[in-house]
């Protein structure tokens, strides 16, 4: 009985000693666990510091190989590591903390924070040391790269030629560079510590606009650029350029202030405002008196201008004056149709030359294109030119006893594209004008010929030549050198032309051995003679026969106008004002109607209006002296289907007719 009781005794505490095996090695178990699973490095060495046991994380770091070799085999350069960790192997309970170069199994030099900590027995004795490591290696070279950053901030800071101040939200100097004391005259050590309302730097009436900047500073946002005075530390008062930006340094938030001294450069701005002043006095000085000179010169030029238009007009109306009233005042000499005639021609040439005297005018002063370009013989031209200024160069010349000699040399054989009537007068006014430079006698050459791309034609004369001031001036409007005889406008309305052709002039000249006007234009690529011109056909009158209305308040003008339109059998009605033609066409059935523009009692512009409400079926011609410069302006009133210029000659007047009505 008592053997059975000490048997079941002794299965009893196998079995507690079982269950106590099972609990240590679940407890063990579980702490290998928690061990494997830290992400540091767990080390364990004994007493003669070499490693007896590592978690997966050290091994990981150190290779399989690592129990049983000491802590200095990884070491990277000599350390005093075991100097610092000694008193734990002596027994000291306290945690020691120690960083340490190692080199990890792929041979990388590694940083390594630990913290290492005795172990002892259930008896005291010291049995080894636990060691738990971090990788520091990628902090400790981002603090490294942090302070060669700031390193490098602070000398940037410290040459920079502004002013850098780091103060708190609240205003407070924390750090100041160089250039700062520089600019306030205070040692930066003076101001550290003190509030920037404190630091003598500010003025009073100041104090309101800093405190909403630092409000806004405050808020995170940035300020500036804001102009401030300032105090210097010698008392000077300086005048700065301020800008804040709020940051945060060392997880403190702050305000980095740049300031730059602007008092040079507002010394300078006052200076040029002050220059500026005086220049603009100058220049308002200045353009009063170029604006008397224009004046003048513009009073001289309309003088030289009006006397030389005065010239040739007088020249020109001497055959009209004296040949009309010849007429008027002899009637006999009517019985003499031919002379009659003869004269009559004379009277409409001299018109037709006092019309090319208005439209140069307005060459001058508003080019208009000549386009169509179409394809003409050089050769032609010039021969043509020549022919149509032999009465002046020939005939006139010989009756006065001092005779040109003529030279014509046409050997371009080349083709040029261009308007050949605008070319022609080109050509035309040069010739004239050198004629005009051989008062006595002299050879004039006119030449053409072939220059690589370019047809060039020249008109060379033997004559009085040109001053250099002439060379330089000759092309201008208005310039003339003949006195009161010129007008100005026949070389000034050359050049224009030749632009137009996308051409040059060039002038040799010398003062009493003549003159060579020289005009280069582009030859055409084709080099195509062009047809034969067929003879130019004059308009034709109308076929129907038209009830016309005539409204201008100028007698001559609408008693031409009706003489001329019933040459072709036009039934003509007239009226000397707005009103009474508007009358006349209520009254009448009428096919068209010709008014003027400016005229007192009603203006032409509200005349064709009128009428076209009443017959919007019959068409108007206005008729004016501004024809042209309405045309070019397209200045084309409403109710008006087409505009005309005053003068105009029959075969004008039948051109408009069919142009205007297509009917007909």
């Amino acid at each position: 009985m008592q053997k059975t009781k000490q048997n079941k005794s002794g299965h009893q505490k196998a079995h507690q000693v079982n269950a106590c095996h099972d609990d240590l090695y679940a407890i063990t178990a579980r702490y290998e666990a928690v061990l494997a699973a830290i992400p540091d490095i767990v080390m364990e060495t004994d007493q003669n510091k070499v490693y007896v046991w590592a978690n997966a994380a050290g091994i990981e770091f150190f290779g399989d190989d690592v129990i049983g070799k000491e802590p200095a085999y990884f070491f990277v350069g000599e350390q005093d590591t075991y100097n610092l960790v000694d008193p734990l192997f002596q027994g000291n309970e306290k945690v020691v903390y120690v960083e340490s170069w190692q080199r990890r199994k792929d041979g990388q030099e590694r940083l390594l924070a630990w913290w290492c900590r005795v172990m002892k027995n259930a008896n005291g004795n010291v049995t080894g040391v636990l060691s738990t490591a971090r990788d520091i290696t990628d902090q400790y070279r981002a603090q490294i790269k942090l302070r060669e950053s700031e390193d490098r901030i602070r000398k940037i800071m410290e040459v920079a030629p502004d002013a850098f101040y780091v103060t708190d939200i609240n205003g407070t100097i924390l750090d100041g560079n160089a250039a700062a004391e520089k600019i306030v005259g205070y040692k930066r050590e003076a101001l550290i510590g003190k509030n920037i309302f404190e630091a003598n730097l500010l003025r009073p009436e100041d104090t309101t606009r800093i405190e909403a900047l630092m409000a806004q500073e405050a808020s995170g946002k940035p300020t500036g650029p804001d102009i401030f005075v300032i105090h210097r530390g010698d008392g000077a008062m300086i005048t700065v350029e301020l800008r804040g930006t709020p940051t945060i340094i060392n997880n403190e938030e702050v305000v980095v202030c740049s300031m730059r001294d602007i008092s040079e450069q507002k010394r300078l701005e006052q200076d040029l405002l002050d220059s500026n002043s005086q220049l603009n006095e100058a220049l308002n000085n200045l353009r009063e008196t170029q604006d008397q000179m224009l004046h003048n010169a513009r009073l001289s030029a309309l003088g030289q201008m009006a006397g030389g238009i005065a010239h040739d007009f007088n020249n020109i109306l001497m055959p009209i004056v004296g040949l009309s009233n010849y007429l008027s005042s002899y009637s006999h000499a009517l019985d003499n149709k031919e002379e009659a005639l003869s004269m009559l021609k004379q009277i409409e040439r001299a018109a037709n030359d006092a019309r090319n005297i208005v439209h140069n005018l307005r060459l001058i002063y508003k080019p208009t294109a000549i386009e169509p370009f179409e394809r003409i013989d050089a050769d032609a031209l010039v021969t043509s030119a020549l022919d149509m200024t032999s009465p002046k160069w020939k005939e006139e010349r010989q009756a006065i006893g001092k005779p040109i000699n003529t030279k014509l040399v046409a050997t371009a054989n080349r083709t040029l594209m261009g308007n050949e009537t605008a070319l022609r007068q080109a050509l035309v006014n040069l010739i004239l004008n050198a004629i005009d430079a051989m008062p006595e006698s002299g050879t004039l050459t006119v030449s053409s010929r072939s220059d690589n791309e370019h047809v060039l034609l020249e008109i060379t004369d033997t004559g009085i030549g040109m001053t250099e001031d002439c060379k330089i001036k000759c092309l201008e409007p208005f310039f003339s050198d003949k006195g009161v005889k010129g007008t100005g406008i026949g070389l000034a309305m050359v050049n224009i032309v030749v632009k137009q052709h996308n051409g040059t002039i060039e002038i040799d000249s010398e003062s009493g051995k003549g003159t060579t006007v020289r005009i280069r234009l582009p030859a055409d690529s084709k080099n195509k003679l062009p047809e034969a011109k067929p003879h130019l056909r004059q308009s034709k009158p109308a076929s129907s026969r038209l009830r016309i209305l005539v409204i201008d308040d100028e007698y001559l003008s609408c008693s031409l106008l009706s003489r001329l339109l019933r040459i072709d059998s036009h039934s003509v009605e007239t009226a000397s004002s707005g009103k009474e033609g508007i009358e006349k066409f209520k009254d009448d059935d009428f096919h068209l109607v010709f008014t003027d523009r400016s005229m007192p009692d009603m203006h032409g512009d509200d005349v064709a209006g009128i009428i076209k409400k009443l017959r919007p079926d019959v068409p108007i011609i206005m008729l004016t002296g501004f024809g042209d410069i309405m045309n070019e302006k397209g200045e084309l009133p409403v109710s008006v289907d087409k505009v005309a210029c005053k003068p105009v000659t029959l075969q004008d007047l039948r051109g408009l007719i069919a142009e205007t009505i297509k009917s007909l």
